[in-house]
């Protein structure tokens, strides 16, 4: 109705922030609405996804999340990475 993509589960509203699969693909919804501009990680069933422009994207990168880096390797946090990374 008015433009917003709005989590819906259950019959109604939910204001939670988390991943949702939709048509294949995963998105961003931070307290019940689809963030189309964030980039972060976000956490999902204990493994943590990097974010962005709302979508679940599978880069291989670094991440500035919280003041701190994070080595991503194929959209998610690789926390047992030892390597050198060349940052664009």
């Amino acid at each position: 109705e008015d433009g917003v993509w709005k989590y819906y589960v259950g019959g109604e509203f939910s204001a939670e922030t988390t991943l949702v699969k939709y048509s294949g693909k995963w998105f961003y919804v931070q307290d019940g609405i689809w963030n189309s501009k964030t980039t972060t990680l976000a956490k999902y069933k204990d493994t943590w996804f990097y974010i962005k422009n709302g979508k679940w994207v599978k880069d291989t990168t670094l991440v500035k999340y919280k003041d701190k880096w994070f080595y991503v390797k194929n959209g998610k946090w690789d926390s047992d990475a030892k390597t050198l990374v060349k940052y664009r």
